[in-house]
């Protein structure tokens, strides 16, 4: 069967080593067999070749089977030190053939080395189906010495040779790559390295000294095909989707914290602002309530006063009427002249009265300073207890003070606080320059706050730069891996294309390509995009044109060829139809005689009129016949007028008759015939017989007509002989009938004949026409340019984007340094603006200095207000102090005046009883009785009108003054009245706002106004314990300002904008994000907290998603197929041991074994495979729950061992790698011993050929696992060194057997091998021979064709070539 695949077909050396020429190692089928002894180089020849050729890795450990060090590469190719080389250049390569499709492709690479000085490098491929040796040298002849040498190409000379038919690299990674593009197609370098490690362990000599089963283990482990990205990539995806989250999560997070603490500080803002704006409601509505009272009851007063007026007027009207009457009394009895006395007795009772008055007087103000006394007492108790209480105060608050003026570093506090060390100040006039100094350390802060928050901002932005710089670089990382994926792509659609250019090369019957213009194809192929698709099918289209054309050629010349048959068959065919029509056939006559025929009128030709005699033979009538046709006598025309007149384009022959009766004449042997009609006599037809002589033509006169039996003729001087005829044809109506039937069968025969040239012409262009149309099929089936042009065009686009997106990262990146330069400056500026502070330089830091220094300012407020009550009480205290003086003397003063008056009174008292006694001793006391009382009732009348009197002005001064004081009250309500609706507007306003969330649900009404002003007690009533509302609007303004620069920078997507509304005078904050929909900061909140829920969210199915990744999806099904395959490999590995039949009845058996679950949460190995197998779609619920926590569970144990080691993404793919779930054990059975497990103790008990089995026979079967992984043509290569040596010959056989089986190309070296099996279908073996070290090497070619093992000579190989 032939291979489908690429295959080794050549290994060449040239100038390395011991091989000064270059030698070619021809591989049958792939195999090859170096024997020869220690030291003829076997060794040293496999190594240059595999794996070498295929990666270009020169390290001294791979070149050397036991993985020494000692011969770096640059030994091979100087030798020793005393070889007298100093500068060398050599090559190594390897030919791959593709028999299926007839390709070649050659891979190698260039070494130059030179003493002291670094080896060169070069690699190359040749891919246009040129063979080194055949089409190409790798050097150039030289005869400048006399003999030819052989001197090797440069690098920029090779170059030039392969041109644009392959390709030349300088570095070892890109051969590498190279070399896996185009012969392996692994999916990274990271494959393909690890197939070549594992190559370079089974080429390592005597396996089975150097192997253990456990190392084994790990090998088997190695060859497993690990989940590749492509398989990872929609789970390495759903994390990146998951980071993204996060990120914007954390983002999101920090935005709504930052939110909420604006939103906090704005909410108090808010409180406060509805707080005051209620109590300034509540307040103006106190004020007009109050007003309103205080009007109604200064008109209920104003009325009351006008009652009173209008009652004291007519009291005095009446009081006055009654005082004229008692006066007119009085009048009448105190006409009596006896009454002096009494007069004086009144004096002395007047002052009596002044001095009780008096005396009373001074009673009361002793008391009042007696009281006096005893309230400076009380007060200098208190006032002493009031200042010792503040100086405690201001001690504390000094203490306070001194311990927060460290926190905010306030240096000139000790210069005001040392004022206090004393005593307490009476007098301290720095207050002012305190709070200015105090002022000036805010200002420093403030600045150097600003500067920390533009510090955080440029943070910030730095930090953002930076994400978006990540965020470029994964957006440049997915742009480069699909410019990568689609350049792979590319490649592979390229190499596709060359397959399929090859493959519809080999099935061409009519296009015929070359091999230069295949080879310039390919070159064109391998130059696209830049060379365009139809100049690539230029080659095939100059071919098909070529053959085209030739073919059209041959067409048109059989086309043409047809043609003539045709036309000759046409013309046979007209002839025999004539020759049908007419009834007797004619001589050939010219056209103008046919003209002149068909003018005659009576008469026939000679042959029509005659007929000949019986007897006359055959041989005689055609010779006089053929003597009368040649002569013209046959066709002459007979006419009973004779001679005619002819036009100038007829011709025409007539006889004349001139009898001749002696002799012979044509009458002796023909006879006349007339016509029918009766137009001619037969006498002048006998006439006209008979004037034609017979015998002989040599004498005579020459006059008139003779012929004779043997043709000859005479027309007078004229003679001739005619050719012999076969038969006569035209004189007799017999004969004539007779030519005509013969006549018509020769034309049938050459139709007929003609008609068989037509048919070969017309097969002969039916075969081209199918040629044409094969031709045309082959130019149809080359591949259209569809799928490389689209694959190019999709590289072009995806290195546009990868472009694109390099720009992008470049931008970003420049960003990102310009945001770490603002950065760096700005933190610079900071600190150099705090140098020498003690704050910690950063926002948080100087807030907190910030929020001490405000404490501070609080507490120097409080010292203030400490020391001024401090000095008030002392002040206070003074005047109590001497208050109490005053209050002593005045008591001292005045108890001696009131003994001096009560004195007095004793004295007056005496003399009253005295003048009492003497009017009663005179008789008037009925008079004076009567003249006291009417004199008391005229005081009590006149007293009451004076009160009267006195009550009547002060109550129209009271009326006039409450008509003034109501009518102010009226405007002053009024006023009132605006107030309480300006305060219920703003409360209104502010209300509306619906910026403090408690009151989101309560609606009021201006309608509806004792509900509204409950609402605004409700808020009082509320919010009055609030500490903050204790604080000034200034305050808590400047706490929101500073809490918006605190956010601004991290809310800035937001477009945060602090406005002053001037003409509530308060202040907004919105975000303008949608300048057209503007979101106060609870709804920012309230979007960023459902944004986070959805971030949650999203993230929660995301990690839902991540599981079902791992066990339903993509990432499941990968792991269920290379699960399935593993074991499928495992049971073919198996199978293929069951088929040894070793020597020493050694079986291998080998198990992949499910380990066992870690902890509880963890699904047993074998119970999560069986659930992986199954199909998800049958999968119960309670199995997806378990397998998820299974998952989840590892995962959790992924990231606590992430935040130690690697990243979570390794981790993750670590535990997803199937691999480690299981275990490899390997069982032996031998003889009629059961199975047991291969340990390493067991192991060593084997002999060595067991040994050797149990290692080859595992390692075989991971090769072939490895192989699987690579493209389905890619070659699939081990080499050994010093094969299956402790092997004995029949398990020998068995092991080629195996390789065969395998479809292993190999190259292996061996002492004593030859390898010819009759398991080997074909094998080439070189013996090496290099005797005592010899600087040249000698080698022997033996070929196995399956059956026999034949020594190979020069013939044999060119042949084989």
């Amino acid at each position: 069967m032939m291979r489908n695949r690429w295959q080794m077909n050549l290994a060449g050396i040239f100038n390395f080593w011991y091989y000064t020429d270059e030698v070619q190692f021809k591989l049958s089928d792939g195999r090859l067999v170096l024997r020869g002894a220690n030291g003829s180089g076997k060794s040293v020849t496999m190594q240059s070749f595999l794996p070498l050729v295929l990666d270009g890795n020169k390290r001294p450990s791979r070149l050397d089977p036991f993985g020494s060090k000692d011969r770096k590469i640059d030994y091979y190719l100087l030798l020793e030190p005393d070889s007298g080389i100093q500068d060398r250049i050599g090559y190594l390569y390897l030919e791959f053939y593709h028999p299926e499709q007839q390709r070649y492709l050659t891979i190698g690479i260039g070494l130059r080395a030179r003493r002291n000085a670094n080896t060169g490098f070069w690699g190359f491929a040749i891919t246009d189906n040129r063979r080194i040796g055949k089409d190409i040298l790798l050097y150039e002849r030289d005869y400048s010495q006399g003999q030819e040498q052989k001197i090797p190409l440069t690098r920029s000379q090779l170059e030039d040779v392969i041109g644009e038919g392959g390709q030349v690299v300088t570095e070892q990674g890109k051969y590498m790559e190279m070399v896996n593009k185009l012969l392996f197609g692994y999916g990274d370098l990271q494959s393909f390295q690890e197939l070549l490690d594992l190559l370079i362990q089974l080429r390592s000599p005597k396996l089975s000294k150097d192997f253990k089963p456990t190392t084994i283990y790990e090998i088997l482990s190695n060859a497993l095909p690990p989940l590749q990205d492509d398989e990872l990539r929609p789970l390495s995806e759903v994390m990146e989707d998951m980071d993204q989250i996060n990120d914007r999560l954390e983002e999101v997070c920090l935005h709504r914290r930052e939110a909420e603490k604006l939103q906090q500080v704005y909410n108090r803002y808010n409180k406060y602002l509805l707080y005051h704006q209620s109590s300034q409601l509540l307040q103006a509505k106190r004020q007009w309530d109050n007003q309103q009272s205080s009007t109604q009851e200064l008109e209920a007063k104003l009325q009351e006063i006008s009652r009173s007026l209008q009652e004291r007027n007519e009291r005095l009207t009446e009081q006055s009427t009654k005082l004229l009457e008692v006066n007119a009394r009085h009048q009448v009895l105190a006409a009596s002249e006896v009454l002096e006395k009494r007069h004086e007795l009144n004096r002395l009772r007047e002052e009596k009265e002044r001095t009780n008055r008096q005396a009373e007087r001074l009673a009361k103000s002793l008391m009042y300073w007696q009281g006096k006394q005893k309230e400076y007492r009380r007060d200098q108790e208190k006032y002493t207890a009031e200042a010792a209480e503040y100086t405690t105060r201001q001690q504390a608050t000094l203490a306070d003070l001194e311990d927060i003026a460290r926190e905010f570093d306030f240096s000139r506090h000790d210069v005001y606080h040392r004022q206090w060390d004393r005593d307490m100040p009476r007098e301290f006039n720095q207050w002012h320059n305190w709070q200015q100094d105090l002022s000036e350390q805010e200002r420093q802060i403030n600045q150097a706050l600003e500067i920390a928050r533009r510090v955080d901002h440029k943070k910030y932005e730095r930090d953002l730069a930076e994400r978006e710089v990540g965020n470029a670089r994964q957006r440049r990382d997915t742009a480069e891996e699909s410019y990568r994926f689609e350049e792979e792509n590319c490649d592979l659609v390229q190499k596709s294309y060359q397959e399929q250019i090859f493959a519809w090369r080999k099935n061409l019957l009519e296009l015929h390509l070359s091999d230069e213009e295949l080879q310039k194809t390919l070159h064109r192929l391998s130059l696209f995009p830049e060379v365009s698709y139809e100049s690539i099918k230029e080659p095939m289209l100059e071919a098909f044109d070529h053959r085209y054309l030739d073919l059209q050629k041959q067409k048109v010349a059989l086309e043409q060829q047809r043609d003539r048959h045709q036309e000759e068959q046409n013309q046979l065919r007209a002839a025999w139809q004539e020759w049908k029509n007419h009834k007797d056939p004619e001589p050939p006559r010219s056209a103008a005689r046919e003209l002149s025929r068909r003018q005659r009128g009576e008469g026939a030709p000679l042959y029509a009129l005659c007929e000949f005699r019986e007897g006359v033979s055959e041989e005689l009538k055609a010779s006089l016949e053929a003597a009368l046709q040649q002569s013209g006598l046959l066709d002459a025309w007979v006419s009973p007028q004779g001679l005619g007149i002819l036009g100038t384009n007829e011709e025409e022959i007539w006889i004349a008759p001139n009898p001749q009766f002696f002799g012979y004449t044509l009458a002796d042997y023909l006879y006349p015939t007339p016509p029918e009609d009766g137009s001619l006599k037969a006498e002048i037809i006998d006439q006209i017989l008979r004037t034609i002589s017979l015998g002989d033509i040599s004498s005579g006169d020459n006059v008139g007509a003779a012929v004779n039996e043997q043709g000859y003729f005479r027309l007078g001087a004229l003679c001739g002989k005619a050719a012999a005829k076969e038969r006569a044809e035209f004189i007799g109506k017999e004969t004539r009938h007779r030519t005509r039937l013969a006549e018509m069968a020769r034309l049938e025969a050459l139709m007929e004949q003609e008609q068989q040239n037509i048919d070969d012409c017309n097969r002969q262009i039916h075969r081209i026409e199918e040629a044409l149309t094969r031709l045309t099929q082959e130019k149809s089936c080359f591949p259209a340019g569809d799928e490389l042009q689209e694959a190019f065009s999709r590289l072009a686009q995806a290195r546009r984007e990868m472009e694109s997106a390099l720009e992008e990262e470049r931008q970003k990146v420049e960003l990102f340094r310009q945001a770490s330069q603002a950065y760096q400056e700005t933190a610079a500026e900071l600190h150099t603006f705090m140098q020498g502070w003690t704050i910690p330089k950063n926002t948080a830091g100087l807030t907190a200095a910030r929020d001490q220094l405000q404490t501070y300012r609080q507490l120097l407020g409080e010292l203030h207000s400490h020391w001024s009550s401090y000095r008030m009480s002392q002040a206070a205290l003074d005047r109590a102090l001497a208050g109490l003086a005053e209050a002593a003397e005045k008591i001292a003063e005045e108890t001696d005046e009131l003994a001096s008056l009560r004195e007095t009174l004793h004295h007056i008292n005496a003399q009253i009883s005295a003048f009492e006694q003497a009017l009663k001793d005179l008789g008037i006391e009925d008079i004076d009785r009567q003249l006291r009382e009417l004199e008391q009732q005229r005081d009590a009348l006149q007293r009451e009108i004076n009160a009267l009197d006195k009550e009547i002005r002060q109550l129209e001064k009271e009326q006039g003054i409450e008509e003034s004081r109501l009518s102010a009250a009226r405007e002053l309500l009024k006023e009132k009245e605006a107030a309480l609706n300006q305060a219920r507007e703003a409360w209104l306003c502010e209300w509306n706002r619906r910026l403090v969330a408690d009151w989101s649900e309560v609606t009021v009404s201006e309608a509806n106004l004792p509900g509204l002003y409950r609402v605004a007690q409700q808020v009082l009533q509320q919010y009055r314990d609030e500490k903050y509302l204790q604080k000034s609007k200034d305050s808590i303004t400047n706490d929101l300002f500073l809490a918006f620069q605190e956010c601004r920078g991290n809310l800035h997507p937001y477009g945060p904008e602090l406005m002053l509304d001037e003409e509530h005078q308060r202040n907004l904050v919105l975000f303008m994000r949608d300048r057209h929909n503007p979101l106060p900061p609870q709804a920012l909140v309230q979007e960023l907290k459902t944004t986070e829920e959805e971030q949650r969210l999203l993230l929660s199915q995301k990690d839902r998603e991540l599981y079902e990744q791992i066990i339903i999806h993509s990432v499941g099904k990968a792991i269920r197929y290379k699960i399935l395959r593993a074991e499928q490999w495992v049971q073919q590995m198996n199978r293929l041991m069951e088929q040894r039949d070793t020597s020493s009845g050694l079986r291998l058996h080998l198990k992949w074994e499910p380990r066992p679950a870690a902890n509880e949460k963890e699904l047993d190995t074998l119970q999560l495979v069986n659930l992986l197998k199954k199909d998800p779609q049958m999968l119960r619920n309670q199995e997806i729950e378990q397998m998820i926590e299974h998952f989840r569970s590892r995962i959790t144990w992924a990231k606590q061992e992430a935040d130690q080691h690697d990243t979570l993404r390794q981790w993750i793919y670590r535990l997803l790698d199937y691999r480690e779930w299981f275990r490899f054990t390997l069982y032996y059975e031998k003889g009629e011993q059961p199975r047991r497990e291969l340990t390493d103790s067991r192991f060593n008990a084997l002999s060595g050929g067991e040994k050797a089995l149990s290692m080859y026979i595992p390692l075989f079967a991971a090769t072939y696992s490895r192989y699987n992984d690579c493209r389905p043509e890619a070659p699939k290569i081990i080499s050994l060194d010093e094969a299956f040596a402790g092997v004995d010959d029949e398990n020998m056989r068995d092991m080629f057997g195996l390789l065969t089986q395998l479809d292993f190309d190999y190259m292996m070296t061996s002492q004593v091998l030859w390898g010819c099996y009759d398991t080997v279908p074909k094998l080439s073996v070189y013996e090496i021979y290099r005797p005592k070290d010899a600087r040249f090497v000698t080698l022997i070619q033996y070929y196995w064709n399956g059956f026999r093992r034949m020594l190979v000579d020069e013939s044999m190989v060119e042949e084989n070539a």
